[in-house]
């Protein structure tokens, strides 16, 4: 039994893992904390734009879960 729920946490990190990576608002701002310029706050608007309302709120979600890390980057600009 516990080798089942083991496996299936590991499951869902990894789907979790990899819808983040596949969303552009994630990525677009991941770029922007790593370097935090106008342009790349402008790809991150541009990628918010695009996206489905299901990624919107993946989006949401993460951005809630790095709030302190875009604020930062943010006061760079």
């Amino acid at each position: 039994m516990k080798k089942f729920f083991a496996s299936a946490f590991v499951a869902l990190a990894l789907v979790a893992f990899v819808a983040c990576e596949s969303n552009p608002g994630i990525k677009a701002t991941k770029k922007f904390i790593k370097n935090p310029t106008v342009e790349n706050m402008e790809k991150v608007e541009a990628a918010v734009d695009k996206m489905s309302e299901e990624e919107q709120i993946e989006y949401a979600k993460w951005c809630l879960d790095h709030a302190d890390e875009i604020e930062a980057a943010a006061e760079k600009l």
